[in-house]
């Protein structure tokens, strides 16, 4: 097999040529590369976009029912007091009409977009608009978490109760952490819900409709839906 051996420069134009060359063809490839990048970060981009927006509208869907059922919770609690503060020492059994809402707030895509670098791809303007919506689900869990101890505890209502021995105190005080999780909750999601719409999240009229059938209303007292501003 015949070996061809590389021609030898003879001049500086020739070095120089030869440098062109090389220089050329690793720009080429740096170019190149750079091109394959930048498909896969635009392709992680549009797919990290729609699990958020999923992830966030799910999202929505929860902090509107809680604004859905705000109203009616805050009677319910405002006629429990009243009616603890009128009762006897025994208290006859009557159901409470209040109703923690308790739901499983899902970060996972986040936490994903977090770990493999996508979200350092997005704008800045961007990144923080999801982070702004991405802020407030742990705060749900732990105020709803909050909300089931003292809704457990109003239960006991819904038996013939002796309030001595510091009951009705312990009562009073259930009916107030809980009327202060229902307002913190109600602020809290109002400002989720325009958190998701500044990123492109709104819930349908349709979805406002099925989760105002859903929730309905938790006494017979009680008529007001949904008043999600």
């Amino acid at each position: 097999m015949e070996v061809r051996k590389p021609k030898p420069v003879h001049s500086w134009g020739d070095l120089i040529g030869e440098i062109g060359v090389i220089v050329l063809g690793v720009l080429i490839a740096l170019a190149a590369e750079q091109a394959v990048e930048m498909v896969h970060w635009n392709h992680q981009l549009v797919e990290t976009r729609k699990a958020l927006r999923e992830e966030i509208d799910t999202g929505a869907g929860h902090a509107y029912s809680h604004r859905a059922i705000y109203d009616c919770n805050a009677k319910a609690l405002t006629k429990l007091r009243e009616e603890l503060l009128k009762s006897g020492p025994v208290w006859k059994a009557k159901p409470t009409a209040y109703e923690a809402l308790l739901f499983t707030w899902d970060t996972s895509a986040w936490r994903t977009a977090q770990a493999s670098g996508t979200l350092g791809h997005m704008t800045p303007a961007e990144l923080n608009g999801y982070a702004s919506a991405y802020q407030f689900p742990p705060l749900f869990e732990a105020q709803e978490a909050k909300d089931q101890d003292d809704a457990a505890q109003l239960e006991l209502l819904a038996y013939d109760v002796n309030l001595g021995d510091g009951m009705r105190g312990r009562m009073l005080e259930a009916v107030n952490r809980a009327e202060r999780q229902n307002w913190l909750l109600a602020l809290g999601t109002k400002q989720f819900l325009e958190s998701a719409a500044a990123v492109g999240v709104t819930l349908s009229d349709n979805d406002k409709k099925k989760i105002d059938a859903q929730i309905g209303a938790p006494d017979t007292d009680c008529s007001v839906r949904a008043k999600a501003e």
